[in-house]
């Protein structure tokens, strides 16, 4: 994926999150910080990299997850469910070349990232938090 719009625009925040279902904690600050940027009408990009790509795919590759989330009183698929209402439906996935989407987060867009598309979402970033 190269020379996209999204890649080349500016962006304010970028968000990465590396946080699986061991780390919930981490999770839920980045899934916060996410959705305040776009409370608050700031531009924001988000990147699910590692452990954290169990909590977007399909159930049958992430049982654990959808385990976890059924037994929290947050649910964290709820909250990413909700990311286009503030504007956010797209995430980056970094250096995942196939990733098969669960079927209740079709709302949003995956994007597979990596090498200089990366550094170049990284470098037109004024900021960058990793949770």
């Amino acid at each position: 994926m190269t020379g996209t719009y999204s890649l080349v625009k500016p962006t304010t925040w970028l968000v990465r999150v590396s946080a699986g279902p061991s780390d919930l904690t981490k999770l839920f600050q980045g899934l916060d910080c996410v959705l305040a940027c776009g409370a608050f009408e700031q531009s924001v990009s988000v990147v699910f990299e590692g452990d954290a790509l169990a909590w977007l795919t399909a159930p049958s590759n992430s049982e654990d997850v959808t385990l976890v989330s059924e037994r929290l009183e947050r649910d964290p698929i709820k909250l990413l469910r909700s990311l286009p209402l503030y504007d956010i439906a797209e995430i980056f996935v970094l250096d995942a070349e196939k990733v098969s989407l669960r079927a209740d987060l079709n709302e949003l867009t995956l994007s597979p990232i990596g090498g200089h598309d990366f550094q170049q979402l990284i470098a037109n970033s004024q900021f960058t938090l990793g949770f």
